[in-house]
Formats: C-alpha cells, sequence, structure tokens
C-alpha cells in the first residue's frame, strides 16, 4: 500500500544513473495531468536525514508533480541498505522488458481512433512526424496466434546490434539527418539505401533480394 509524502521530503539518490531529457519530461508532465495518474515512486528512508526519503525509482515523475504543484506524491517505501539501493539503481529501468514493434504499432493505432496525432504526441515518446505514419484505417493481418493491426504499405524491420554496429549506426543517421534535413529515422535509413544503391548503379526497384541464412 502506497504513502503519500510531501514533495519536500523526498531528495533524489546522487547515483542514480538515469536522466530523462527535456522533451520527454515535457511529455511526462502533459500525462499525468492529462490521465491523473502515475506509477507509484520507490523511496526508502533516507540514511542521513531524519523524517525523510530517499528516490530510488521515479525521479521524473517527482520533478513532473513539482512542476504540476502536486504537493504530494504517491509513494512505496522500501527498507534498504546502501548496497541493496545501489542494486535495485543498476537494474531499474533495464530489466523491464521492451517493445515488440507490431504490438507497439497496434496499440498505436488503437489510440489514434480516439486522440488526435497532435494530442498524443504531446505524452508518449513517439513524435508527431512517427505518428503520421499510422494515422490511417489499419488492416487486419491474422497469424495463428494473434492478429495485429497493421497500415497498409507499412513494413516492420527489427535489428539487433552490437554496442559498436549501433555506434556506427547511429552516426551515419546522424549525418544523413543532418546533411539532408530528414528527421524521421525511417526516412534517414532509406536515404542512406538510396545512396548505396546510386553509388552502385542499381536501381532500388531492380535490387535483388537478399535471402536470409540460418
Amino acid at each position: 500500500m502506497y504513502r503519500r509524502i510531501k514533495l519536500d521530503l523526498l531528495s533524489p539518490h546522487p547515483e542514480c544513473p538515469r536522466r530523462m531529457c527535456r522533451r520527454f519530461a515535457k511529455k511526462l508532465r502533459a500525462n499525468i495531468e492529462q490521465i491523473g495518474f502515475y506509477e507509484t515512486i520507490t523511496v526508502r528512508p533516507h540514511p542521513t536525514m531524519a523524517r525523510k526519503f530517499e528516490v530510488l525509482n521515479g525521479h521524473a515523475r517527482v520533478e513532473a508533480l513539482r512542476a504540476l504543484g502536486i504537493p504530494k506524491a504517491k509513494c512505496d517505501i522500501w527498507d534498504l541498505s546502501d548496497d541493496s539501493a545501489r542494486l535495485f539503481l543498476a537494474a531499474a529501468g533495464k530489466l523491464s522488458g521492451s517493445n515488440v514493434p507490431v504490438l507497439r504499432m497496434g496499440l498505436l493505432q488503437r489510440l489514434l481512433e480516439n486522440h488526435s496525432r497532435e494530442e498524443l504526441a504531446t505524452q508518449i515518446p513517439e513524435t508527431q512526424a512517427k505518428l503520421e505514419h499510422l494515422a490511417v484505417p489499419p488492416l487486419r493481418k491474422t497469424s495463428k496466434d494473434k492478429t495485429t493491426d497493421i497500415k497498409p504499405g507499412t513494413v516492420i524491420m527489427e535489428f539487433y546490434l552490437t554496442s559498436a554496429q549501433h555506434a556506427v549506426v547511429s552516426a551515419a543517421l546522424t549525418r544523413v539527418s543532418k546533411k539532408h534535413s530528414v528527421r524521421d529515422s525511417a526516412a534517414a535509413l532509406a536515404r542512406i539505401a538510396d545512396i548505396y544503391l546510386a553509388q552502385a548503379g542499381v536501381s532500388p526497384r531492380r535490387a535483388p533480394a537478399i535471402r536470409a541464412t540460418a
């Protein structure tokens, strides 16, 4: 059972490695303001200050509540040692799973049935430009064990990269985006492919299909 604690009694853990960018912090505030709910904040009794608490998970939520003028936060109080608190900080946010692209797309499409792209983009990580690709009546695609909503013409590609590969791809996407004024990562990736095929003298329509190997 959570307890409501005054924000003045909450202090961030000094070793918390996670930070939220300004754009996402703004979306978080809008989300809390819109739906009126948020995940409880995980705290522990402060190790050096009496009657105060140290935030272990939910630092951005605390700042969002402050910005909204909400005086108290819903908190779960965990009695953790310094070492246990550090272990929790190291795991929090990293062991929570990741989105399955097809399921994420279906969720967004259903949200777009009741919300405008502009409104939705203020509350979730996706930008309005990315939501543009989904703002059409979806098709139903049925497999043996699930049914998902997929926009006509949209193809989902999922890659698993090493850290080194990710650094190279990110650098290329950033460079192409700036040089060609492309904001969307998918468009930047397509632009890189266009450049490569043009240099190889191959038309995209005549590019040979690449067979997957086991």
